[in-house]
């Protein structure tokens, strides 16, 4: 009966003694990043989100972000329930920034106990700590340069492609147009036209294009039409300027100016005769019918008279 008794008490013990056991077999640790993993391989960028997760017994905790075998950089949580699990964004209330980079790329997460018990019995911890994988942190900056070093690298390889293509191309016409048979083609001489001063102009002929017998491409033989084309109204356009300039020419020569004759005088298609000179006054002929009449004297009338020179009256015809 008294063995009956001593049962509960036994089992009590024994299931104190494997708690104890199996608190002591359990290890604190990290979860991601996972305890395990080789140093500084896990690389993260500046802005990234990163879940935390680990496995303590500790009611309460600091988790801190520290520069690998350095010092702390800054405090994610501080002495908050433990929950096993933390959002971290990399950059944001963590002291992380260019210049904590520069210093060092290389960081680590810490755990710590709030009351600051050292929990060196506790598996996983040391020195009053618990520490995850070591990891790298780059900025946006570093990655910005890396990713236009690689477009840069991109569009040069790309280039150098498109020359080296290129090349090849224009080496292979070259060749193929020195090997073939070849022809010049001299286009006729071109027409020569005369101004109505003499002068001979002579329009520019093109120059001679050597063609490949084994035919020109399409741009080439649509580029060679159109300047024909060209060149032909041109000199189609010369001609008839020329035309009429020597027309215009011929008719001022046909037709004087007469905008200085009076067309009221005709003059007479017989011999051009002189008029005659006027007549001198001492030349003139007393004779009758010419220049003077006769000097009559006319009868007086009576014995009236005034002056030296009798009256005369004019009798009836």
């Amino acid at each position: 009966m008294a063995d009956m008794r001593r049962l509960p008490s036994v089992a009590l013990r024994l299931l104190a003694i494997f708690s104890a056991l199996l608190y002591l077999t359990s290890a604190d640790e990290f979860t991601n990043p996972a305890s395990g993993t080789t140093d500084l391989s896990i690389h993260y960028t500046v802005g990234d989100k990163v879940v935390i997760t680990w496995d303590s017994s500790l009611e309460a905790i600091t988790l801190l972000v520290s520069h690998w075998n350095g010092g702390d950089v800054g405090a994610l949580l501080s002495n908050v329930q433990n929950t096993g699990s933390y959002t971290w964004t990399i950059g944001k209330d963590d002291n992380i920034d260019d210049a904590a980079i520069e210093s060092s790329p290389n960081f680590v997460l810490l755990i710590r106990d709030p009351t600051g018990a050292d929990n060196s019995g506790i598996s996983g911890w040391v020195d009053g700590q618990l520490s995850s994988p070591g990891f790298i942190i780059q900025s946006n900056n570093v990655v910005s340069s890396s990713s236009e070093s690689s477009s840069s690298s991109s569009t040069s390889t790309s280039t150098s492609t498109s020359t080296a293509t290129s090349t090849s191309s224009t080496t292979s016409s070259v060749s193929s147009i020195t090997s073939s048979p070849s022809a010049v083609t001299t286009p006729p001489s071109s027409p020569s036209l005369t101004d109505a001063g003499g002068a001979s102009i002579t329009s520019a002929a093109p120059v001679p294009v050597k063609a490949d017998s084994s035919g020109l491409s399409t741009g080439a033989k649509v580029g060679i039409g159109v300047a024909a084309a060209v060149g032909g109204l041109l000199l189609m356009g010369l001609g008839i300027f020329l035309g009429l300039r020597w027309a215009r020419k011929t008719k001022t020569r046909r037709h004087p100016d007469r905008s200085h004759v009076d067309d009221g005088m005709v003059p007479t298609s017989g011999p051009y005769y002189p008029p005659p000179a006027p007549p001198q006054m001492g030349s003139l002929s007393k004779t009758s019918g010419y220049g003077f009449q006769p000097v009559s004297e006319l009868p007086t009338t009576g014995p009236y008279s005034q002056g030296n020179r009798p009256i005369h009256e004019l009798g009836g015809a």
